[in-house]
């Protein structure tokens, strides 16, 4: 059973459920531009760029862009040199794009983040085609939020948010039905959306 919801964190593999937290820094913690680059096996390429601060009227401000490129590797498959296009692909490409924005003035905050993932499958799977170069599955998420963290004293806050996501996912499979070739196109789209209030008050001295 997977691990989902704030038991794990407390009782670890013997949970129930767990929890993921992800604390994001903030534009004062960056102040200024950051730029960072990769290599990796199979002409593997990443680079980022991030540029934050925090101005003299309280805004603080967080822009981030993430992209990645990688060629695949060489792969041999004995099982498949009967076919016609071989025992040798390279058409394992792979490219990530990724956004985050974030801006917060005083008790209020705002969040973006988008993703996309666009990848070649060469290895004939689902009955398609090996070797393939039209055999895609790409994905994307769009994540939004706007909040405000109202605090209202003696360790009281009133929490509240409206948020936003957006998923898409695109995979195209080749198949050869002699004398037919034929592409099957799958496509999924999901949207949601909600709001949330929560009071949240510090019982005891030194609670986080």
């Amino acid at each position: 059973m997977p691990l989902v919801g704030p038991g794990a964190s407390v009782y670890g593999g013997n949970a129930a459920t767990g929890v993921i937290n992800v604390v994001t820094r903030a534009g004062r913690d960056v102040d200024g531009f950051e730029a960072s680059a990769g290599l990796g096996s199979h002409s593997a390429t990443g680079l980022r760029g991030s540029w934050g601060g925090r101005t003299t009227r309280g805004l603080d401000f967080l822009l981030s862009a993430t992209g990645y490129e990688a060629q695949g590797a060489t792969l041999t498959f004995p099982e498949m040199a009967s076919f016609e296009r071989g025992i040798h692909t390279r058409d394992d490409d792979e490219s990530r794009r990724q956004l985050f924005a974030r801006l917060s003035f005083d008790d209020w905050h705002a969040l973006l983040v988008h993703g996309q993932r666009d990848k070649q499958v060469p290895t004939g799977s689902y009955g398609t085609i090996f070797d393939d170069p039209r055999h895609t599955e790409d994905d994307g998420l769009t994540l939004g939020e706007i909040g405000n963290d109202l605090r209202l004293g003696s360790g009281m806050t009133l929490a509240s948010r409206l948020y936003a996501g957006h998923y898409t996912y695109d995979g195209r499979f080749p198949y050869d039905y002699e004398p037919l070739y034929v592409i099957n196109h799958d496509r999924v789209v999901g949207d949601w959306w909600g709001a949330e209030l929560r009071w949240q008050r510090k019982a005891w001295h030194g609670q986080d």
